[in-house]
């Protein structure tokens, strides 16, 4: 019998390409989702068993797992905005915590946390962010990055005070087919509809969801307990990807660049009118910091220890354009 592997956030972008990955490495999957998630992005695919539950219900996780030997948890709040900081602790930290707890007690054998690669310090593109360097403070100050850093934090004291036997898999920016929502491939879809398109002078890693999804299968049979592995790809300026997408959708905007200095300032009036709200703003030091600057990372930990390919960005694309086309 194949061995079953319980996998949070099948609905999403990455769980549901997961999903696929390990069905053909040979597993057996049992996806976790919410009572009303939309099953969209695993629609079709054959032999998924699903379980219903909250990743603040330990009861309910713990029934999920019921004789499963692993677990990947992918399930994570990733919204930038609209939802509060509270919500991102609640299900990126309290959530990891209940997972592990119920994992513990269960005795599973490997758990692979799915983090991101905003915890390391980026690079340029000559000296691209590795595994070893936490991001500094000014960076790490929205709310999903600060979450997703202390959750890594618990998973690593969980690692080193009770051997718990956690892998950490840290994507960089996905893009693909199963985009249900959409979630990353919102920066397609502004493109594609807006008229004017912002790009920020910044650059990012940009990965095949495709990509990560056998990156974390391999995590599951390779990856070395309490390891980080950047599931990464190609470091492309805004600029760059926006290019991509014109050439694959064969839709040309026009570009709107502006400076980082705008950038600063945009952010720190984000800064002020969140303190006088009382709320999050979808601009602030952090996320200005970030558009206006090199996030670079190299993949090498991850294709040379878990054998992660390395699909062209121009694929992902294509291949989100035409899931799409065909589903939204």
């Amino acid at each position: 019998m194949a061995e079953k592997v319980l996998v949070t956030g099948v609905s999403g972008l990455l769980g549901s390409n997961t999903v696929v990955a390990l069905q053909e490495a040979g597993y057996q999957v049992r996806g976790l989702v919410r009572a009303k998630s939309s099953l969209l992005a695993v629609a079709g695919v054959p032999g998924l068993e699903l379980a219903y539950g909250s990743l603040l219900n330990e009861q309910e996780l713990r029934e999920a797992m019921e004789g499963c030997r692993y677990v990947v948890h992918a399930a994570a709040e990733t919204r930038q905005w609209g939802v509060s900081r509270q919500a991102h602790w609640d299900t990126n930290v309290v959530g990891t915590m209940r997972m592990v707890r119920a994992a513990a007690g269960l005795g599973v054998e490997k758990f692979v946390q799915v983090s991101t690669a905003s915890v390391f310090q980026p690079g340029s593109l000559g000296q691209p962010g590795t595994e070893q360097t936490e991001c500094e403070p000014a960076l790490a100050g929205t709310p999903y990055v600060s979450a997703k850093l202390a959750a890594d934090r618990y998973i690593r004291s969980e690692v080193r005070d009770n051997g718990f036997p956690a892998v950490i898999v840290n994507p960089t920016f996905m893009i693909g087919p199963r985009d249900a929502a959409p979630s990353s491939g919102k920066m397609i879809t502004h493109y594609l509809k807006s008229r004017w398109v912002f790009c920020p002078p910044g650059g990012k890693n940009f990965v095949h969801v495709r990509d990560v999804a056998a990156g974390i299968a391999g995590a599951l049979e390779k990856g070395v307990v309490g390891e980080h592995y950047l599931l990464a790809g190609t470091n492309l300026s805004f600029r760059e990807f926006f290019g991509i997408v014109g050439a694959c959708s064969g839709v040309r905007r026009k570009l709107f660049c502006p400076s980082g200095r705008t950038l600063s300032g945009m952010g720190r009036m984000g800064e002020v009118l969140g303190r006088i709200r009382g709320s999050e703003m979808p601009f602030n030091a952090a996320s200005m910091a970030l558009l206006s600057r090199e996030c670079y990372f190299t993949p090498r930990k991850a294709v040379t220890a878990l054998g992660m390919p390395q699909t062209s960005i121009e694929n992902a694309v294509a291949e989100y354009l035409d899931w799409q086309a065909r589903h939204a």
